[in-house]
C-alpha cells in the first residue's frame, strides 16, 4: 500500500496534482480520495488522502517518483507554490 496525504491551510487557485509513479509496477487507486479536517500545532488543515495498491511487475527495488502538487496561494501577495516529497 502507498498513501498520499496533502495538508492544506491556505486558499488555493489553479491547483494541479500529478500522482505518484512507479517504474515496473501497477499503481491502482483504492476508492475515492478522502477529504477531512484536522488540527496540528493549532493550525486547521484540510487533508486530502488517497490510498494506492502497488503491484510489482518485476523483482527488485521499486523506484517511486513522488507526487507533485502546485497551486496559486490566494493571499495578499499571491504566489505559485510547488510541493513534492523526497
Amino acid at each position: 500500500l502507498y498513501t498520499v496525504k496533502l495538508y492544506n491551510s491556505k486558499r488555493l487557485l489553479d491547483a494541479d496534482f500529478k500522482g505518484p509513479q512507479i517504474e515496473n509496477a501497477l499503481l491502482i487507486p483504492l476508492g475515492e480520495t478522502k477529504r477531512y479536517q484536522t488540527i496540528q500545532n493549532n493550525v486547521n488543515y484540510v487533508v486530502e488522502e488517497q490510498n494506492y495498491a502497488v503491484f510489482p511487475q518485476k523483482s527488485g527495488t521499486l523506484k517511486i517518483t513522488s507526487p507533485i502538487f502546485s497551486a496559486l496561494v490566494y493571499d495578499i501577495n499571491p504566489q505559485r507554490v510547488k510541493a513534492q516529497d523526497k
